[in-house]
């Protein structure tokens, strides 16, 4: 697949995802379904966190920047695939071990694709189309994110934190 195929298969898929929302994003952030091995003890939390930023990364910051710099008439296409190589495979790797496996895939095939690409508005439609999946999905973890999680555990007060701090020696053994 060349990167015009890539470029609309992403965009199919950003048409549908406007309305509907990723099946990743349902299993992951509504269902709390992870098939990668990733997170502590099979906890939650970790790869909730760690995919709700790196999904924000990769989008949200990396390519939004990356597009920001590339409109300058003075950045080359090779500075716009330097930053692309230099910002995205660890977001993508994160993407990827907390469940994202489509936007995983989107990335990993544009950063594939950049290696032979030269002509830099070819190279921010690309990108541009990415940034635009990556948008779509940081709303719809949004909406899932289990928000009230901690409303489940209530703040000490400022004394009852001074009455835990009094205690802190009775867990050593003397």
């Amino acid at each position: 697949m060349g990167w015009e195929e890539l470029r609309a298969a992403i965009e199919a898929e950003n048409a549908r995802v406007l309305d509907t929302p990723p099946e990743d994003v349902l299993r992951v952030f509504k269902f709390d379904i992870l098939n990668t091995g990733a997170g502590t003890e099979g906890l939650m939390l970790g790869p909730d966190f760690e995919g709700a930023t790196a999904i924000r990364y990769i989008g949200g910051y990396y390519i939004y920047n990356i597009i920001k710099l590339g409109g300058l008439p003075s950045y080359t296409a090779e500075q716009i695939k330097e930053l692309a190589f230099t910002l995205l495979p660890k977001a993508v790797g994160t993407v990827r071990l907390c469940g994202m496996k489509t936007y995983a895939d989107f990335t990993q095939g544009v950063l594939e694709r950049l290696r032979t690409m030269d002509d830099k508005r070819d190279i921010l439609s690309l990108l541009n189309a990415l940034y635009l999946y990556g948008s779509s999905m940081n709303g719809w973890y949004h909406h899932y994110m289990k928000w009230g999680l901690g409303q489940a555990f209530r703040i000490p007060t400022g004394e009852e934190l001074l009455e835990m701090g009094s205690r802190n020696t009775e867990s050593f053994v003397r």
